[in-house]
């Protein structure tokens, strides 16, 4: 009912007036005119508020920063691929550690690449991605799948999140 009250409040605010049916407002209506109206009024707050949020295109090997540049034309330096450092990509072996030099090499070289390539499937168990010694505008590119372990002997490290990104400036997912 407050929900209501305060959609009703809104729109009268924005709009100018209050939706009603044979002059009765909407908050006193019941049964089936009730869910239709709710489900107008929910439409058009949906479609208010949505204006005002981008979108995120998310496709196979295309990539998006928010303001539309692409990535692959944008300007990394170097690229540094988790295969590279040892990682298996068979869904099966521990990649963790192999995720962890990739990035430390990446992280002393500005505006580089950490690839994760498409077509593996990575074991990776709680790791964090830190900041302080990197350089700026790091992209993290994830064209591969990542999987967490399921052991509980993989989550004995104490860290909170599975993949943790902290204290860095510019990164891309």
């Amino acid at each position: 009912q407050l929900f209501l009250t305060l959609l009703d409040q809104s729109l009268r605010h924005l709009y100018g007036f209050l939706f009603s049916v044979n002059q009765r407002p909407v908050k006193y209506l019941t049964g089936p005119m009730f869910l239709k109206c709710l489900a107008l009024k929910f439409l058009l707050a949906i479609s208010l508020f949505s204006s005002k949020f981008g979108t995120c295109e998310a496709r196979h090997n295309v990539y998006w920063r928010g303001n539309r540049r692409s990535i692959a034309e944008g300007k990394t330096s170097e690229t540094f691929n988790v295969l590279d450092y040892g990682a298996k990509g068979d869904g099966t072996s521990d990649d963790t550690k192999a995720f962890e030099d990739a990035w430390k090499e990446a992280c002393k070289v500005a505006a580089s690449k950490l690839l994760v390539p498409s077509g593996s499937t990575f074991l990776v168990g709680p790791v964090s991605f830190l900041g302080k010694e990197c350089k700026e505008n790091i992209v993290f590119q994830l064209d591969g799948k990542i999987i967490a372990p399921t052991s509980s002997s993989a989550w004995a490290s104490g860290l909170l999140q599975w993949i943790e990104f902290k204290s860095l400036k510019g990164i891309t997912v």
